[in-house]
Parts: structure tokens; C-alpha cells; sequence
């Protein structure tokens, strides 16, 4: 008895897959003229109907020209490869190798602080403190040293 209620899902399945399969063709042939992928020696590649869909060329033509979102915002985040292994002195390195690299050229002028930097306490005003051995000389004056490379910081937080 089980295996009869399993072929009739089976077959139940198939007809309703078989029937949105059509639909779905049937709706996007009058407006995809070509196949979204076309052989290419071999690899595939993106076709014509495909990049008009998707062309991009018209980007930034609208855009103001203030010199504000050229590029998306570009950087460094220490959750990615420290996770809670961060100290000041991580922050300032990074913040060197942006520069020297080149990368800060190109637009890569975020540095980003993600999480585990604070003291597990507050102060007495209910505010966080960055941790004291972690982060000896404070934020304060790592945001300055950040800045005077020309990049900008960001700190992670939440309300926990």
C-alpha cells in the first residue's frame, strides 16, 4: 500500500513539474529571443539576450557628479580573518598595508573593526570602553593614527 501512495506522489510530482516547466518556458520565450548561454570554444558564455537583460553600461548616468559613490565602499574588515584575535596593533598594520599596497589608492580606505574590541564592562556612564590590554591607547588616538593615513575607521557594536 505504501509503495502505491509513493508512485502516485511520484507521478502527481511529475505532471505538476512537467506542467510548470512549460508554463515557465512558454512565458520567457516572448522575451528571451536566444538561448541565455552559448558555446564558445568549448567554455560558455553570457549571449547578447542575456547582456541586454543585464547591461550596466547605462550605470552612473544618472549619478550626481559631487565625487560621492564612484565605487562601492571598499576595505578591510578584521571579523574575516581575526575573528577575536585583534589588538591595535593588527588595526595599524592593516591600516599601513592599505597605503603601501596601493590599495587605498584605488579606494580601499575602510578599516573596520568588527566586534570583540571592547571591554566585557561598561563605564560608569554606561558607555563601552575598548579593552585595556587589547587596546591600550584607546580608540581615540587609533582613529587618529587611521586618519593620518588618509583612511577612515569603523567600529562595530551592538546593544548587548
Amino acid at each position: 500500500m505504501a509503495i502505491v501512495k509513493k508512485m502516485k506522489d511520484l507521478v502527481l510530482f511529475l505532471v505538476g513539474f512537467f506542467s510548470l516547466s512549460v508554463l515557465v518556458s512558454q512565458s520567457i520565450a516572448g522575451r528571451v529571443k536566444a538561448p541565455l548561454l552559448q558555446s564558445n570554444t568549448g567554455g560558455l558564455v553570457f549571449s547578447k539576450s542575456f547582456n541586454s537583460i543585464y547591461d550596466t553600461s547605462m550605470y552612473g548616468r544618472l549619478q550626481l557628479n559631487n565625487g560621492l559613490a564612484r565605487t562601492p565602499q571598499m576595505g578591510w574588515n578584521s571579523w574575516n580573518f581575526f575573528a577575536c584575535n585583534i589588538n591595535e596593533t593588527v588595526i595599524k598594520e592593516t591600516a599601513d598595508a592599505l597605503v603601501s599596497s596601493g590599495l587605498a589608492d584605488l579606494g580601499y580606505i575602510h578599516v573596520n573593526i568588527d566586534d570583540c574590541w571592547s571591554n566585557l564592562l561598561r563605564d560608569s556612564k554606561g558607555q563601552l570602553v575598548p579593552h585595556p590590554e587589547t587596546f591600550p591607547s584607546g580608540i581615540k588616538l587609533l582613529a587618529d593614527y587611521v586618519h593620518s593615513k588618509g583612511l577612515k575607521l569603523g567600529i562595530y557594536s551592538d546593544a548587548g
